[in-house]
């Protein structure tokens, strides 16, 4: 499975999950005018690794310095959903 890098911008954090090491980082500010569209990829990845994964340990990393409500209601549903 290959990497998931997204590079940050003003509005958005910097995101790369990494297959191998299975360290994910999502880091720096997340108010995107669509917040589900941008992170539309990254959950698509996540739900391929997670399937395609054993019980093995996983590191996620969040940083995030800023988030609008709708990135809180994302990342509530990344940490229950698993």
């Amino acid at each position: 499975m290959e990497n998931l890098e997204i590079r940050d911008t003003e509005y958005t954090p910097y995101i790369f999950f990494n297959a191998e090491t299975r360290k994910l980082i999502i880091r720096g500010n997340s108010f995107p005018e669509n917040t589900f569209d941008f992170y539309k990829n990254a959950i698509l990845w996540l739900k391929n690794f997670f399937v395609n994964q054993s019980n093995q340990k996983t590191l996620l990393e969040i940083e995030i310095n800023y988030f609008n409500s709708s990135s809180s209601q994302l990342f509530f549903q990344l940490l229950t959903k698993g």
